[in-house]
């Protein structure tokens, strides 16, 4: 079971666990650390214990996976990720799918904060409640082309041409 660092910060108690090092490529960073939000003492060192328990758990989840020749997470694309993720939960569905079809179907590896900052960004210049009207005519430029159109100068917000609003 991985050991728990607890660390006092201005923001509160946060617990780091090493990752090892045959996780480190898929995991994507040497350790993790989260928040233990307003607990403190042993309330504090019991969630810590627990969410150790459950990250040996997973890292013994993917460790047999990467022996059994599983793809791993880091091979994963963003499309098959989503897919896995909507099936617990579906209501998510359709701002995942906007994503997907806004940056394209890559692999998480190259998944980076400037595409989530730039969906984020058209995101916020459209309505809330904009949604599809009707499944695209082989006449539109799919979103990434509108996008780039939009960047160009155009004054369509790119998200209402994507969702037809335009």
């Amino acid at each position: 079971m991985p050991k728990p660092l607890l660390l006092r910060r201005p923001s509160g108690l946060y617990v780091r666990y090493w990752v090892p090092l045959m996780l480190r490529a898929a995991v994507g960073s040497n350790y993790i650390v989260r928040s233990l939000g307003g607990l403190r003492g042993d309330a504090a060192r019991l969630e810590a214990a627990r969410l150790g328990y459950d990250l040996a758990h997973r890292f013994a989840r993917m460790k047999n996976q990467m022996k059994h020749g599983a793809p791993a997470i880091s091979s994963a694309t963003l499309g098959e990720r989503i897919a896995v993720y909507l099936k617990s939960r579906p209501s998510a569905g359709r701002y995942l799918r906007l994503f997907l079809a806004w940056v394209g179907d890559k692999p998480l590896a190259e998944l980076s904060a400037a595409d989530v900052n730039a969906f984020a960004e058209t995101m916020q210049h459209c309505p809330r409640d904009a949604g599809p009207r009707k499944k695209w005519s082989s006449g539109r430029s799919a979103p990434r082309q509108s996008r780039l159109a939009w960047k160009r100068g155009s004054a369509t917000c790119p998200r209402c041409a994507f969702l037809r609003m335009d």
